[in-house]
């Protein structure tokens, strides 16, 4: 079966759309002492944690946009029972 990972969906409404095979592709940056979803580091942007509870089963790409934002990361979609 072919996967495709749809690049930056950055919101829930863009997650919502897509099929529940689908992969995807989203930015990570620190924001006001949160984790939010945006390319654009002058954006605020969806807090990561609610982003993360409506994912399906599909597979990530995290663009970690900060050094050292992944050890925050981590506990948050290890919380939704998603392995790396």
């Amino acid at each position: 079966m072919t996967k495709f990972i749809i690049h930056r969906i950055n919101k829930i409404s863009n997650l919502k759309k897509l099929k529940k095979y689908d992969g995807i592709e989203f930015d990570v940056r620190d924001r006001n002492n949160k984790l939010v979803l945006s390319h654009d580091p002058n954006n605020n942007g969806e807090e990561l944690n609610k982003f993360i509870k409506k994912i399906k089963n599909q597979i990530l790409f995290i663009n970690v946009k900060s050094y050292g934002l992944l050890k925050k990361i981590i506990p948050i979609v290890k919380k939704k029972t998603i392995s790396f």
